[in-house]
């Protein structure tokens, strides 16, 4: 298994990462993950009440449904310069 570790929004890393957040929306909203190196991309959400956690596409632009609360992390192995945007 990988190390990982963890970065804020507008942080810059190399090697594997995982970043974590909340999130409250109305409305989808998508989160490009900018990195190069080949790395390999998994997203997952899981609504606030809910025991399911949910994985998305792995592409560079992940798009997350409407929540009154949810926590999300992307999860990010092999990248370089890696940051969210």
């Amino acid at each position: 298994m990988a190390d990982y570790g963890t970065a804020g929004l507008g942080e810059s890393v190399d090697g594997n990462v995982k970043f974590h957040f909340c999130y409250q929306a109305t409305a989808d909203f998508t989160v490009n993950v900018n990195t190069g190196g080949g790395a390999t991309i998994k997203a997952t959400y899981k609504k606030l009440g809910s025991s399911q956690t949910v994985t998305l596409s792995s592409s560079t632009a992940i798009t997350f449904p409407p929540a009154t609360f949810a926590y999300a992390t992307i999860e990010v192995t092999g990248g370089t310069s890696t940051y969210l945007s």
